[in-house]
């Protein structure tokens, strides 16, 4: 299993957060001049939290203040997300991972064909070239803007069905999260050309609202986040912060999915949308083998499983049972039941469409985060997490009563099991034990 590798390469007895960072020396990840949203913005628009150095381990987030038991700590978008794969037609918006409505399904497809040189008869957002590949699909006209403005309209023209069978046959989805990030750069580079020949001080972002869209059109709305807009991390300059396993010959399935993403990517040479923005020789320099690998040994140490909750089949006896144990609180009842406070590991990141509130229909998605993947583990966390909006933003709130200067940590794994299973789990996961009082009682 590539998880186990992956945890083989990280020092056992350490925190994932000894794990040295750097940029990499090619390829997207050490893009100059692009518009950042970095730590020190993110971290002042979340007052009770400080980043401090951890002794013998790293990096991690603390408490600035006192904080109250139930008070929001803060809240966060994700600076790269994806669907799990599934079967056409998706069954999650492909902007925020809101779950989609069956019975609503058609009307959010018009509402989000994004052009209508790139929308089938029904609106959907084609998501590659071939008659079977599954298409894009959004929850509002806002997600859909948000989409096009930053990676949907490049995804529109490349050809990721083959990726996307490879990924559900092996259980994966980071390569299509790192197809994602290869479509924000090409639009990327398409917002600095446009900007160099118009001579302007016009800025995109990379996964916020941009006021330049890929095809020059009018400002993208803003995608249906409910009250403010969170923050979120910029994945094309921010990536590199996230701690990885250093890996010197990339796995053989990686090799393969490699291949099909460059593949995918394939169209963009040859169509005018992109002339001068993509040859066939930039595709292959940038997003490289050891572009891909970087980004695949990130993910997999850091993507948080967003388990949404779909609308209910009130045909169903057991649906209100499965939305009713969803809506548990607590770091054990969100772990056991969601899966949602374990980046990557086999509870959280791996599986998919085990949930409480998941059906077979329902397919949940994963997220990394950039403030959010500076947490730290324990067996008996101060932070629970949350989907209040159903969708990929993530709510951090104080489990109990924390203290200035306290270090914030979340549970990787399923804090229910006993201290045997969990010492198990991340040794498999991360290939570290853990040292938190509630481990060192054998409790």
């Amino acid at each position: 299993m590539l998880r186990s590798a992956l945890a083989a390469l990280v020092s056992a007895g350490a925190s994932r957060m000894l794990i040295t960072t750097r940029l990499l020396s090619t390829g997207v990840l050490a893009s100059a001049g692009a518009p950042r949203v970095g730590l020190e913005e993110q971290l002042q628009q979340a007052p009770w939290v400080l980043l401090l150095q951890v002794p013998g381990a790293g990096r991690g987030l603390f408490a600035a203040a006192d904080i109250e038991q139930g008070t929001v700590v803060y809240e966060e978008a994700p600076m790269l997300w994806t669907p799990h794969p599934a079967p056409a037609p998706p069954t999650t918006c492909h902007a925020c991972l809101r779950p989609l409505a069956p019975s609503a399904g058609c009307e959010e497809a018009r509402a989000s064909g994004i052009s209508d040189s790139t929308s089938s008869s029904d609106g959907d957002h084609s998501a590659g070239r071939q008659g079977s590949a599954p298409r894009l699909r959004f929850c509002s006209p806002g997600c859909r803007a948000d989409a096009e403005a930053t990676w949907a309209a490049a995804a529109a023209d490349c050809d990721f069905w083959p990726l996307q069978q490879a990924c559900r046959e092996a259980g994966e989805k980071f390569p299509l999260m790192a197809a994602q990030l290869a479509c924000m750069q090409v639009q990327r580079w398409q917002q600095q050309q446009q900007q160099q020949q118009d001579g302007t001080e016009q800025h995109g972002t990379a996964g916020g609202t941009s006021t330049v869209t890929s095809t020059g059109g009018a400002p993208a709305a803003a995608p249906a986040w409910q009250g403010e807009p969170p923050t979120r991390g910029d994945a094309l300059t921010q990536l590199h912060h996230l701690c990885y396993a250093n890996i010197a010959v990339p796995p053989e399935p990686w090799v393969r999915l490699h291949s099909l993403l460059l593949r995918g990517l394939q169209p963009l040479a040859s169509s005018a949308r992109w002339a001068g923005v993509c040859t066939a020789e930039r595709l292959q320099l940038e997003f490289s083998p050891e572009w891909f690998c970087g980004v695949l040994a990130r993910l997999h140490l850091n993507a948080f499983r967003v388990d949404t909750v779909p609308p209910l089949d009130l045909s169903d006896p057991s649906a209100l049972l499965r939305a009713a144990a969803a809506s548990l609180g607590g770091s054990g009842a969100a772990a056991a039941a969601f899966g949602a406070a374990v980046p990557g590991s086999s509870s959280g990141g791996s599986s998919s469409g085990s949930g409480a509130g998941s059906t077979a229909q329902h397919h949940p998605g994963s997220a990394a985060f950039l403030l959010a993947s500076m947490l730290n583990h324990s067996c008996e966390p101060n932070l629970d997490i949350s989907w209040p909006h159903n969708n990929a933003v993530a709510r951090f709130t104080a489990a109990r009563d924390i203290a200035a200067h306290e270090q914030l940590t979340i549970s990787y794994i399923d804090a229910e099991q006993s201290a045997a299973q969990r010492q198990a789990a991340l040794q498999f996961a991360y290939g570290f034990s853990c040292g938190c009082p509630r481990c060192r009682e054998g409790a």
